[in-house]
């Protein structure tokens, strides 16, 4: 009797051994699987909207002169191109894709809807620059188009500026041809004046000392958090894209 006592007693633990281990080998696998689809998705932000931005391009098609409006977001693109084939010039729409390496298609479609081009290139330094191959007649031409700007591309008064705010910031989605003439020092100095504005407190001294030389800065909290959500959405985009050209 006691050594089938002592018998079902061993199996018992075996048993509660075989579950225990099961279980370990089972949680293994699942933060496993859980790491990974976290790699995963912090890879896909890692690159995701690294382009995104409104561009305006000038420059040459083959020996056309042309133009181009496109908008990319999420790596989608879209926009408008025209160029200067007949003397009342030839407006086609576009539409392709934007990888994480700046390798940019896009698709040309004419009014009727006919797939006539393709742009096959690379964004470097803002400019666009490669192969437009002509779908309709077989025939390859090198395109180079460059931002579009003047002066002043963002349209900023020079109280704005002598004010340290440019208001453009809390008007309007910025573009890239917006940031593309700035250092990284003044892309931080832009993106946290909106901070300043709404009376953010920077534990940072450089940035405190630059701020606290306008009239208009009145440091009021160090709740980061809070300063965000009291931000248009126009403001939150802004902060958001100037972030990823720094």
């Amino acid at each position: 009797m006691v050594e089938t006592k002592s018998s079902n007693k061993t199996l018992l633990y075996v048993i509660i051994g075989i579950l225990v281990a099961a279980l370990g080998v089972l949680g293994y696998f699942l933060l496993k699987s859980d790491k990974n689809d976290n790699q995963t998705n912090n890879s896909s932000e890692a690159h995701v909207g690294k382009f995104d931005g409104h561009y305006e391009w000038v420059g040459t098609v083959g020996a056309y002169g042309a133009n181009m409006k496109l908008d990319i977001n999420n790596g989608h693109a879209t926009g408008l191109y025209h160029y200067d084939f007949q003397k009342e010039g030839v407006n086609l729409s576009l539409s392709g894709e934007c990888k994480e390496d700046g390798t940019l298609t896009l698709e040309e479609t004419t009014p009727a809807g006919r797939n006539s081009g393709r742009f096959v290139g690379k964004l470097v330094g803002g400019s666009f620059n490669g192969t437009f191959y002509n779908l309709i007649k077989g025939t390859t031409f090198p395109f180079s188009l460059s931002l579009e700007t003047d002066a002043n591309p963002m349209g900023v008064s020079g109280e704005d500026y002598a004010n340290g705010y440019e208001s453009v910031l809390s008007e309007r989605k910025l573009s890239y041809s917006d940031l593309s003439n700035k250092t990284t020092k003044e892309l931080e100095i832009m993106r946290n004046s909106i901070y300043a504005r709404y009376g953010y407190r920077f534990k940072r001294d450089d940035l405190f000392n630059h701020f606290s030389q306008y009239s208009w800065y009145n440091p009021t909290t160090s709740d980061m958090s809070t300063v965000y959500n009291s931000m248009s959405d126009i403001e939150k985009y802004n902060i958001d894209f100037i972030k990823k050209h720094e």
